[in-house]
Order: C-alpha cells, then structure tokens, then sequence
C-alpha cells in the first residue's frame, strides 16, 4: 500500500499517549502503521484533569482527520473510571476517564491502561511485552538465527 493509499484508507485511529512528561499522538491506517506525524507536548504541571484534557483537545487540532481514538492512560482503570495514577495529579482519581476524553476527542474513544494496550494483540508471534508497575514496559523480541 501506498503512503497515500494508507493516509485516505479507514478506518483512521487517533492514537494517545498520556504519559508522565509527555503527551504524545498520531493517526494510524487501520493496519496500526502511522498515517501522520507524531504530535506532542509536554504534561501539564499540575497534571490535573482538566489540564490533561486540555492538552489532548490541543493535539487533537493538530492532526488530520480520524474516526475514532485510543487513548493510554498511566493508571488503573475499572469502568472507565481512575482508581490510581501515580505519575499525574492525585484528582484523577475517581474521574470517568472515558467519558472526559471521549469528549475532548470528539470521536469513539476506548481508554485503558497504557501498558495494556502495549501488550494487545495482534502482537507478531516472536514477540513478549513485560510490564512492571513502575509504568516501565518494554518488548523483547525473540528470532532464530538462520546461519
């Protein structure tokens, strides 16, 4: 596929990072390749929920059109609602996440833990995401060597 065949194809994910230090999105092709430049600004100080959403409306105008939105949240989410988030404003918890950034958004918007969403599938089957609860993940990649 194309560059221009895979920035018109949908549906088109809006694609946001809410981290600690940043706040980082882009838009994908339905394959999960980016379809735009990555976006970004920095976390607001004090990172409280409206601020947060602020920053990600601030994003959103930056980027072309999409159709719906996922967002990774650095925190623990059960019904769409905060029950902790370390590394930003302690007024998070309680918040319907879900519901905020939906708005914000404008879109159909999923939330869920950022770590999470890391390690969902489709993942290539040589490769094992381990996540600690320090909000550190990385990925290692297994391969046989054919030599």
């Amino acid at each position: 596929m194309s560059p221009k065949t895979r920035a018109s194809a949908r549906p088109r994910t809006l694609a946001v990072d809410i981290g600690g230090s940043h706040i980082k999105a882009a838009i994908l092709d339905p394959r999960g390749r980016p379809a735009s430049e990555r976006a970004r600004v920095a976390t607001p100080d004090p990172s409280t929920p409206a601020a947060i959403t602020r920053a990600v409306e601030r994003l959103v105008r930056q980027l072309p059109d999409f159709d719906r939105a996922s967002v990774g949240f650095p925190g623990v989410i059960v019904d769409g609602r905060v029950l902790s988030a370390a590394n930003l404003h302690r007024a998070w918890v309680g918040q319907h996440v879900v519901r905020r950034m939906r708005a914000a958004i404008g879109r159909p918007t999923r939330v869920a833990n950022d770590a999470d969403i890391q390690g969902r599938p489709p993942l290539p089957p040589d490769v094992t995401v381990v996540s600690n609860f320090a909000g550190i993940t990385g990925g290692i990649r297994l391969w046989e060597d054919d030599a």
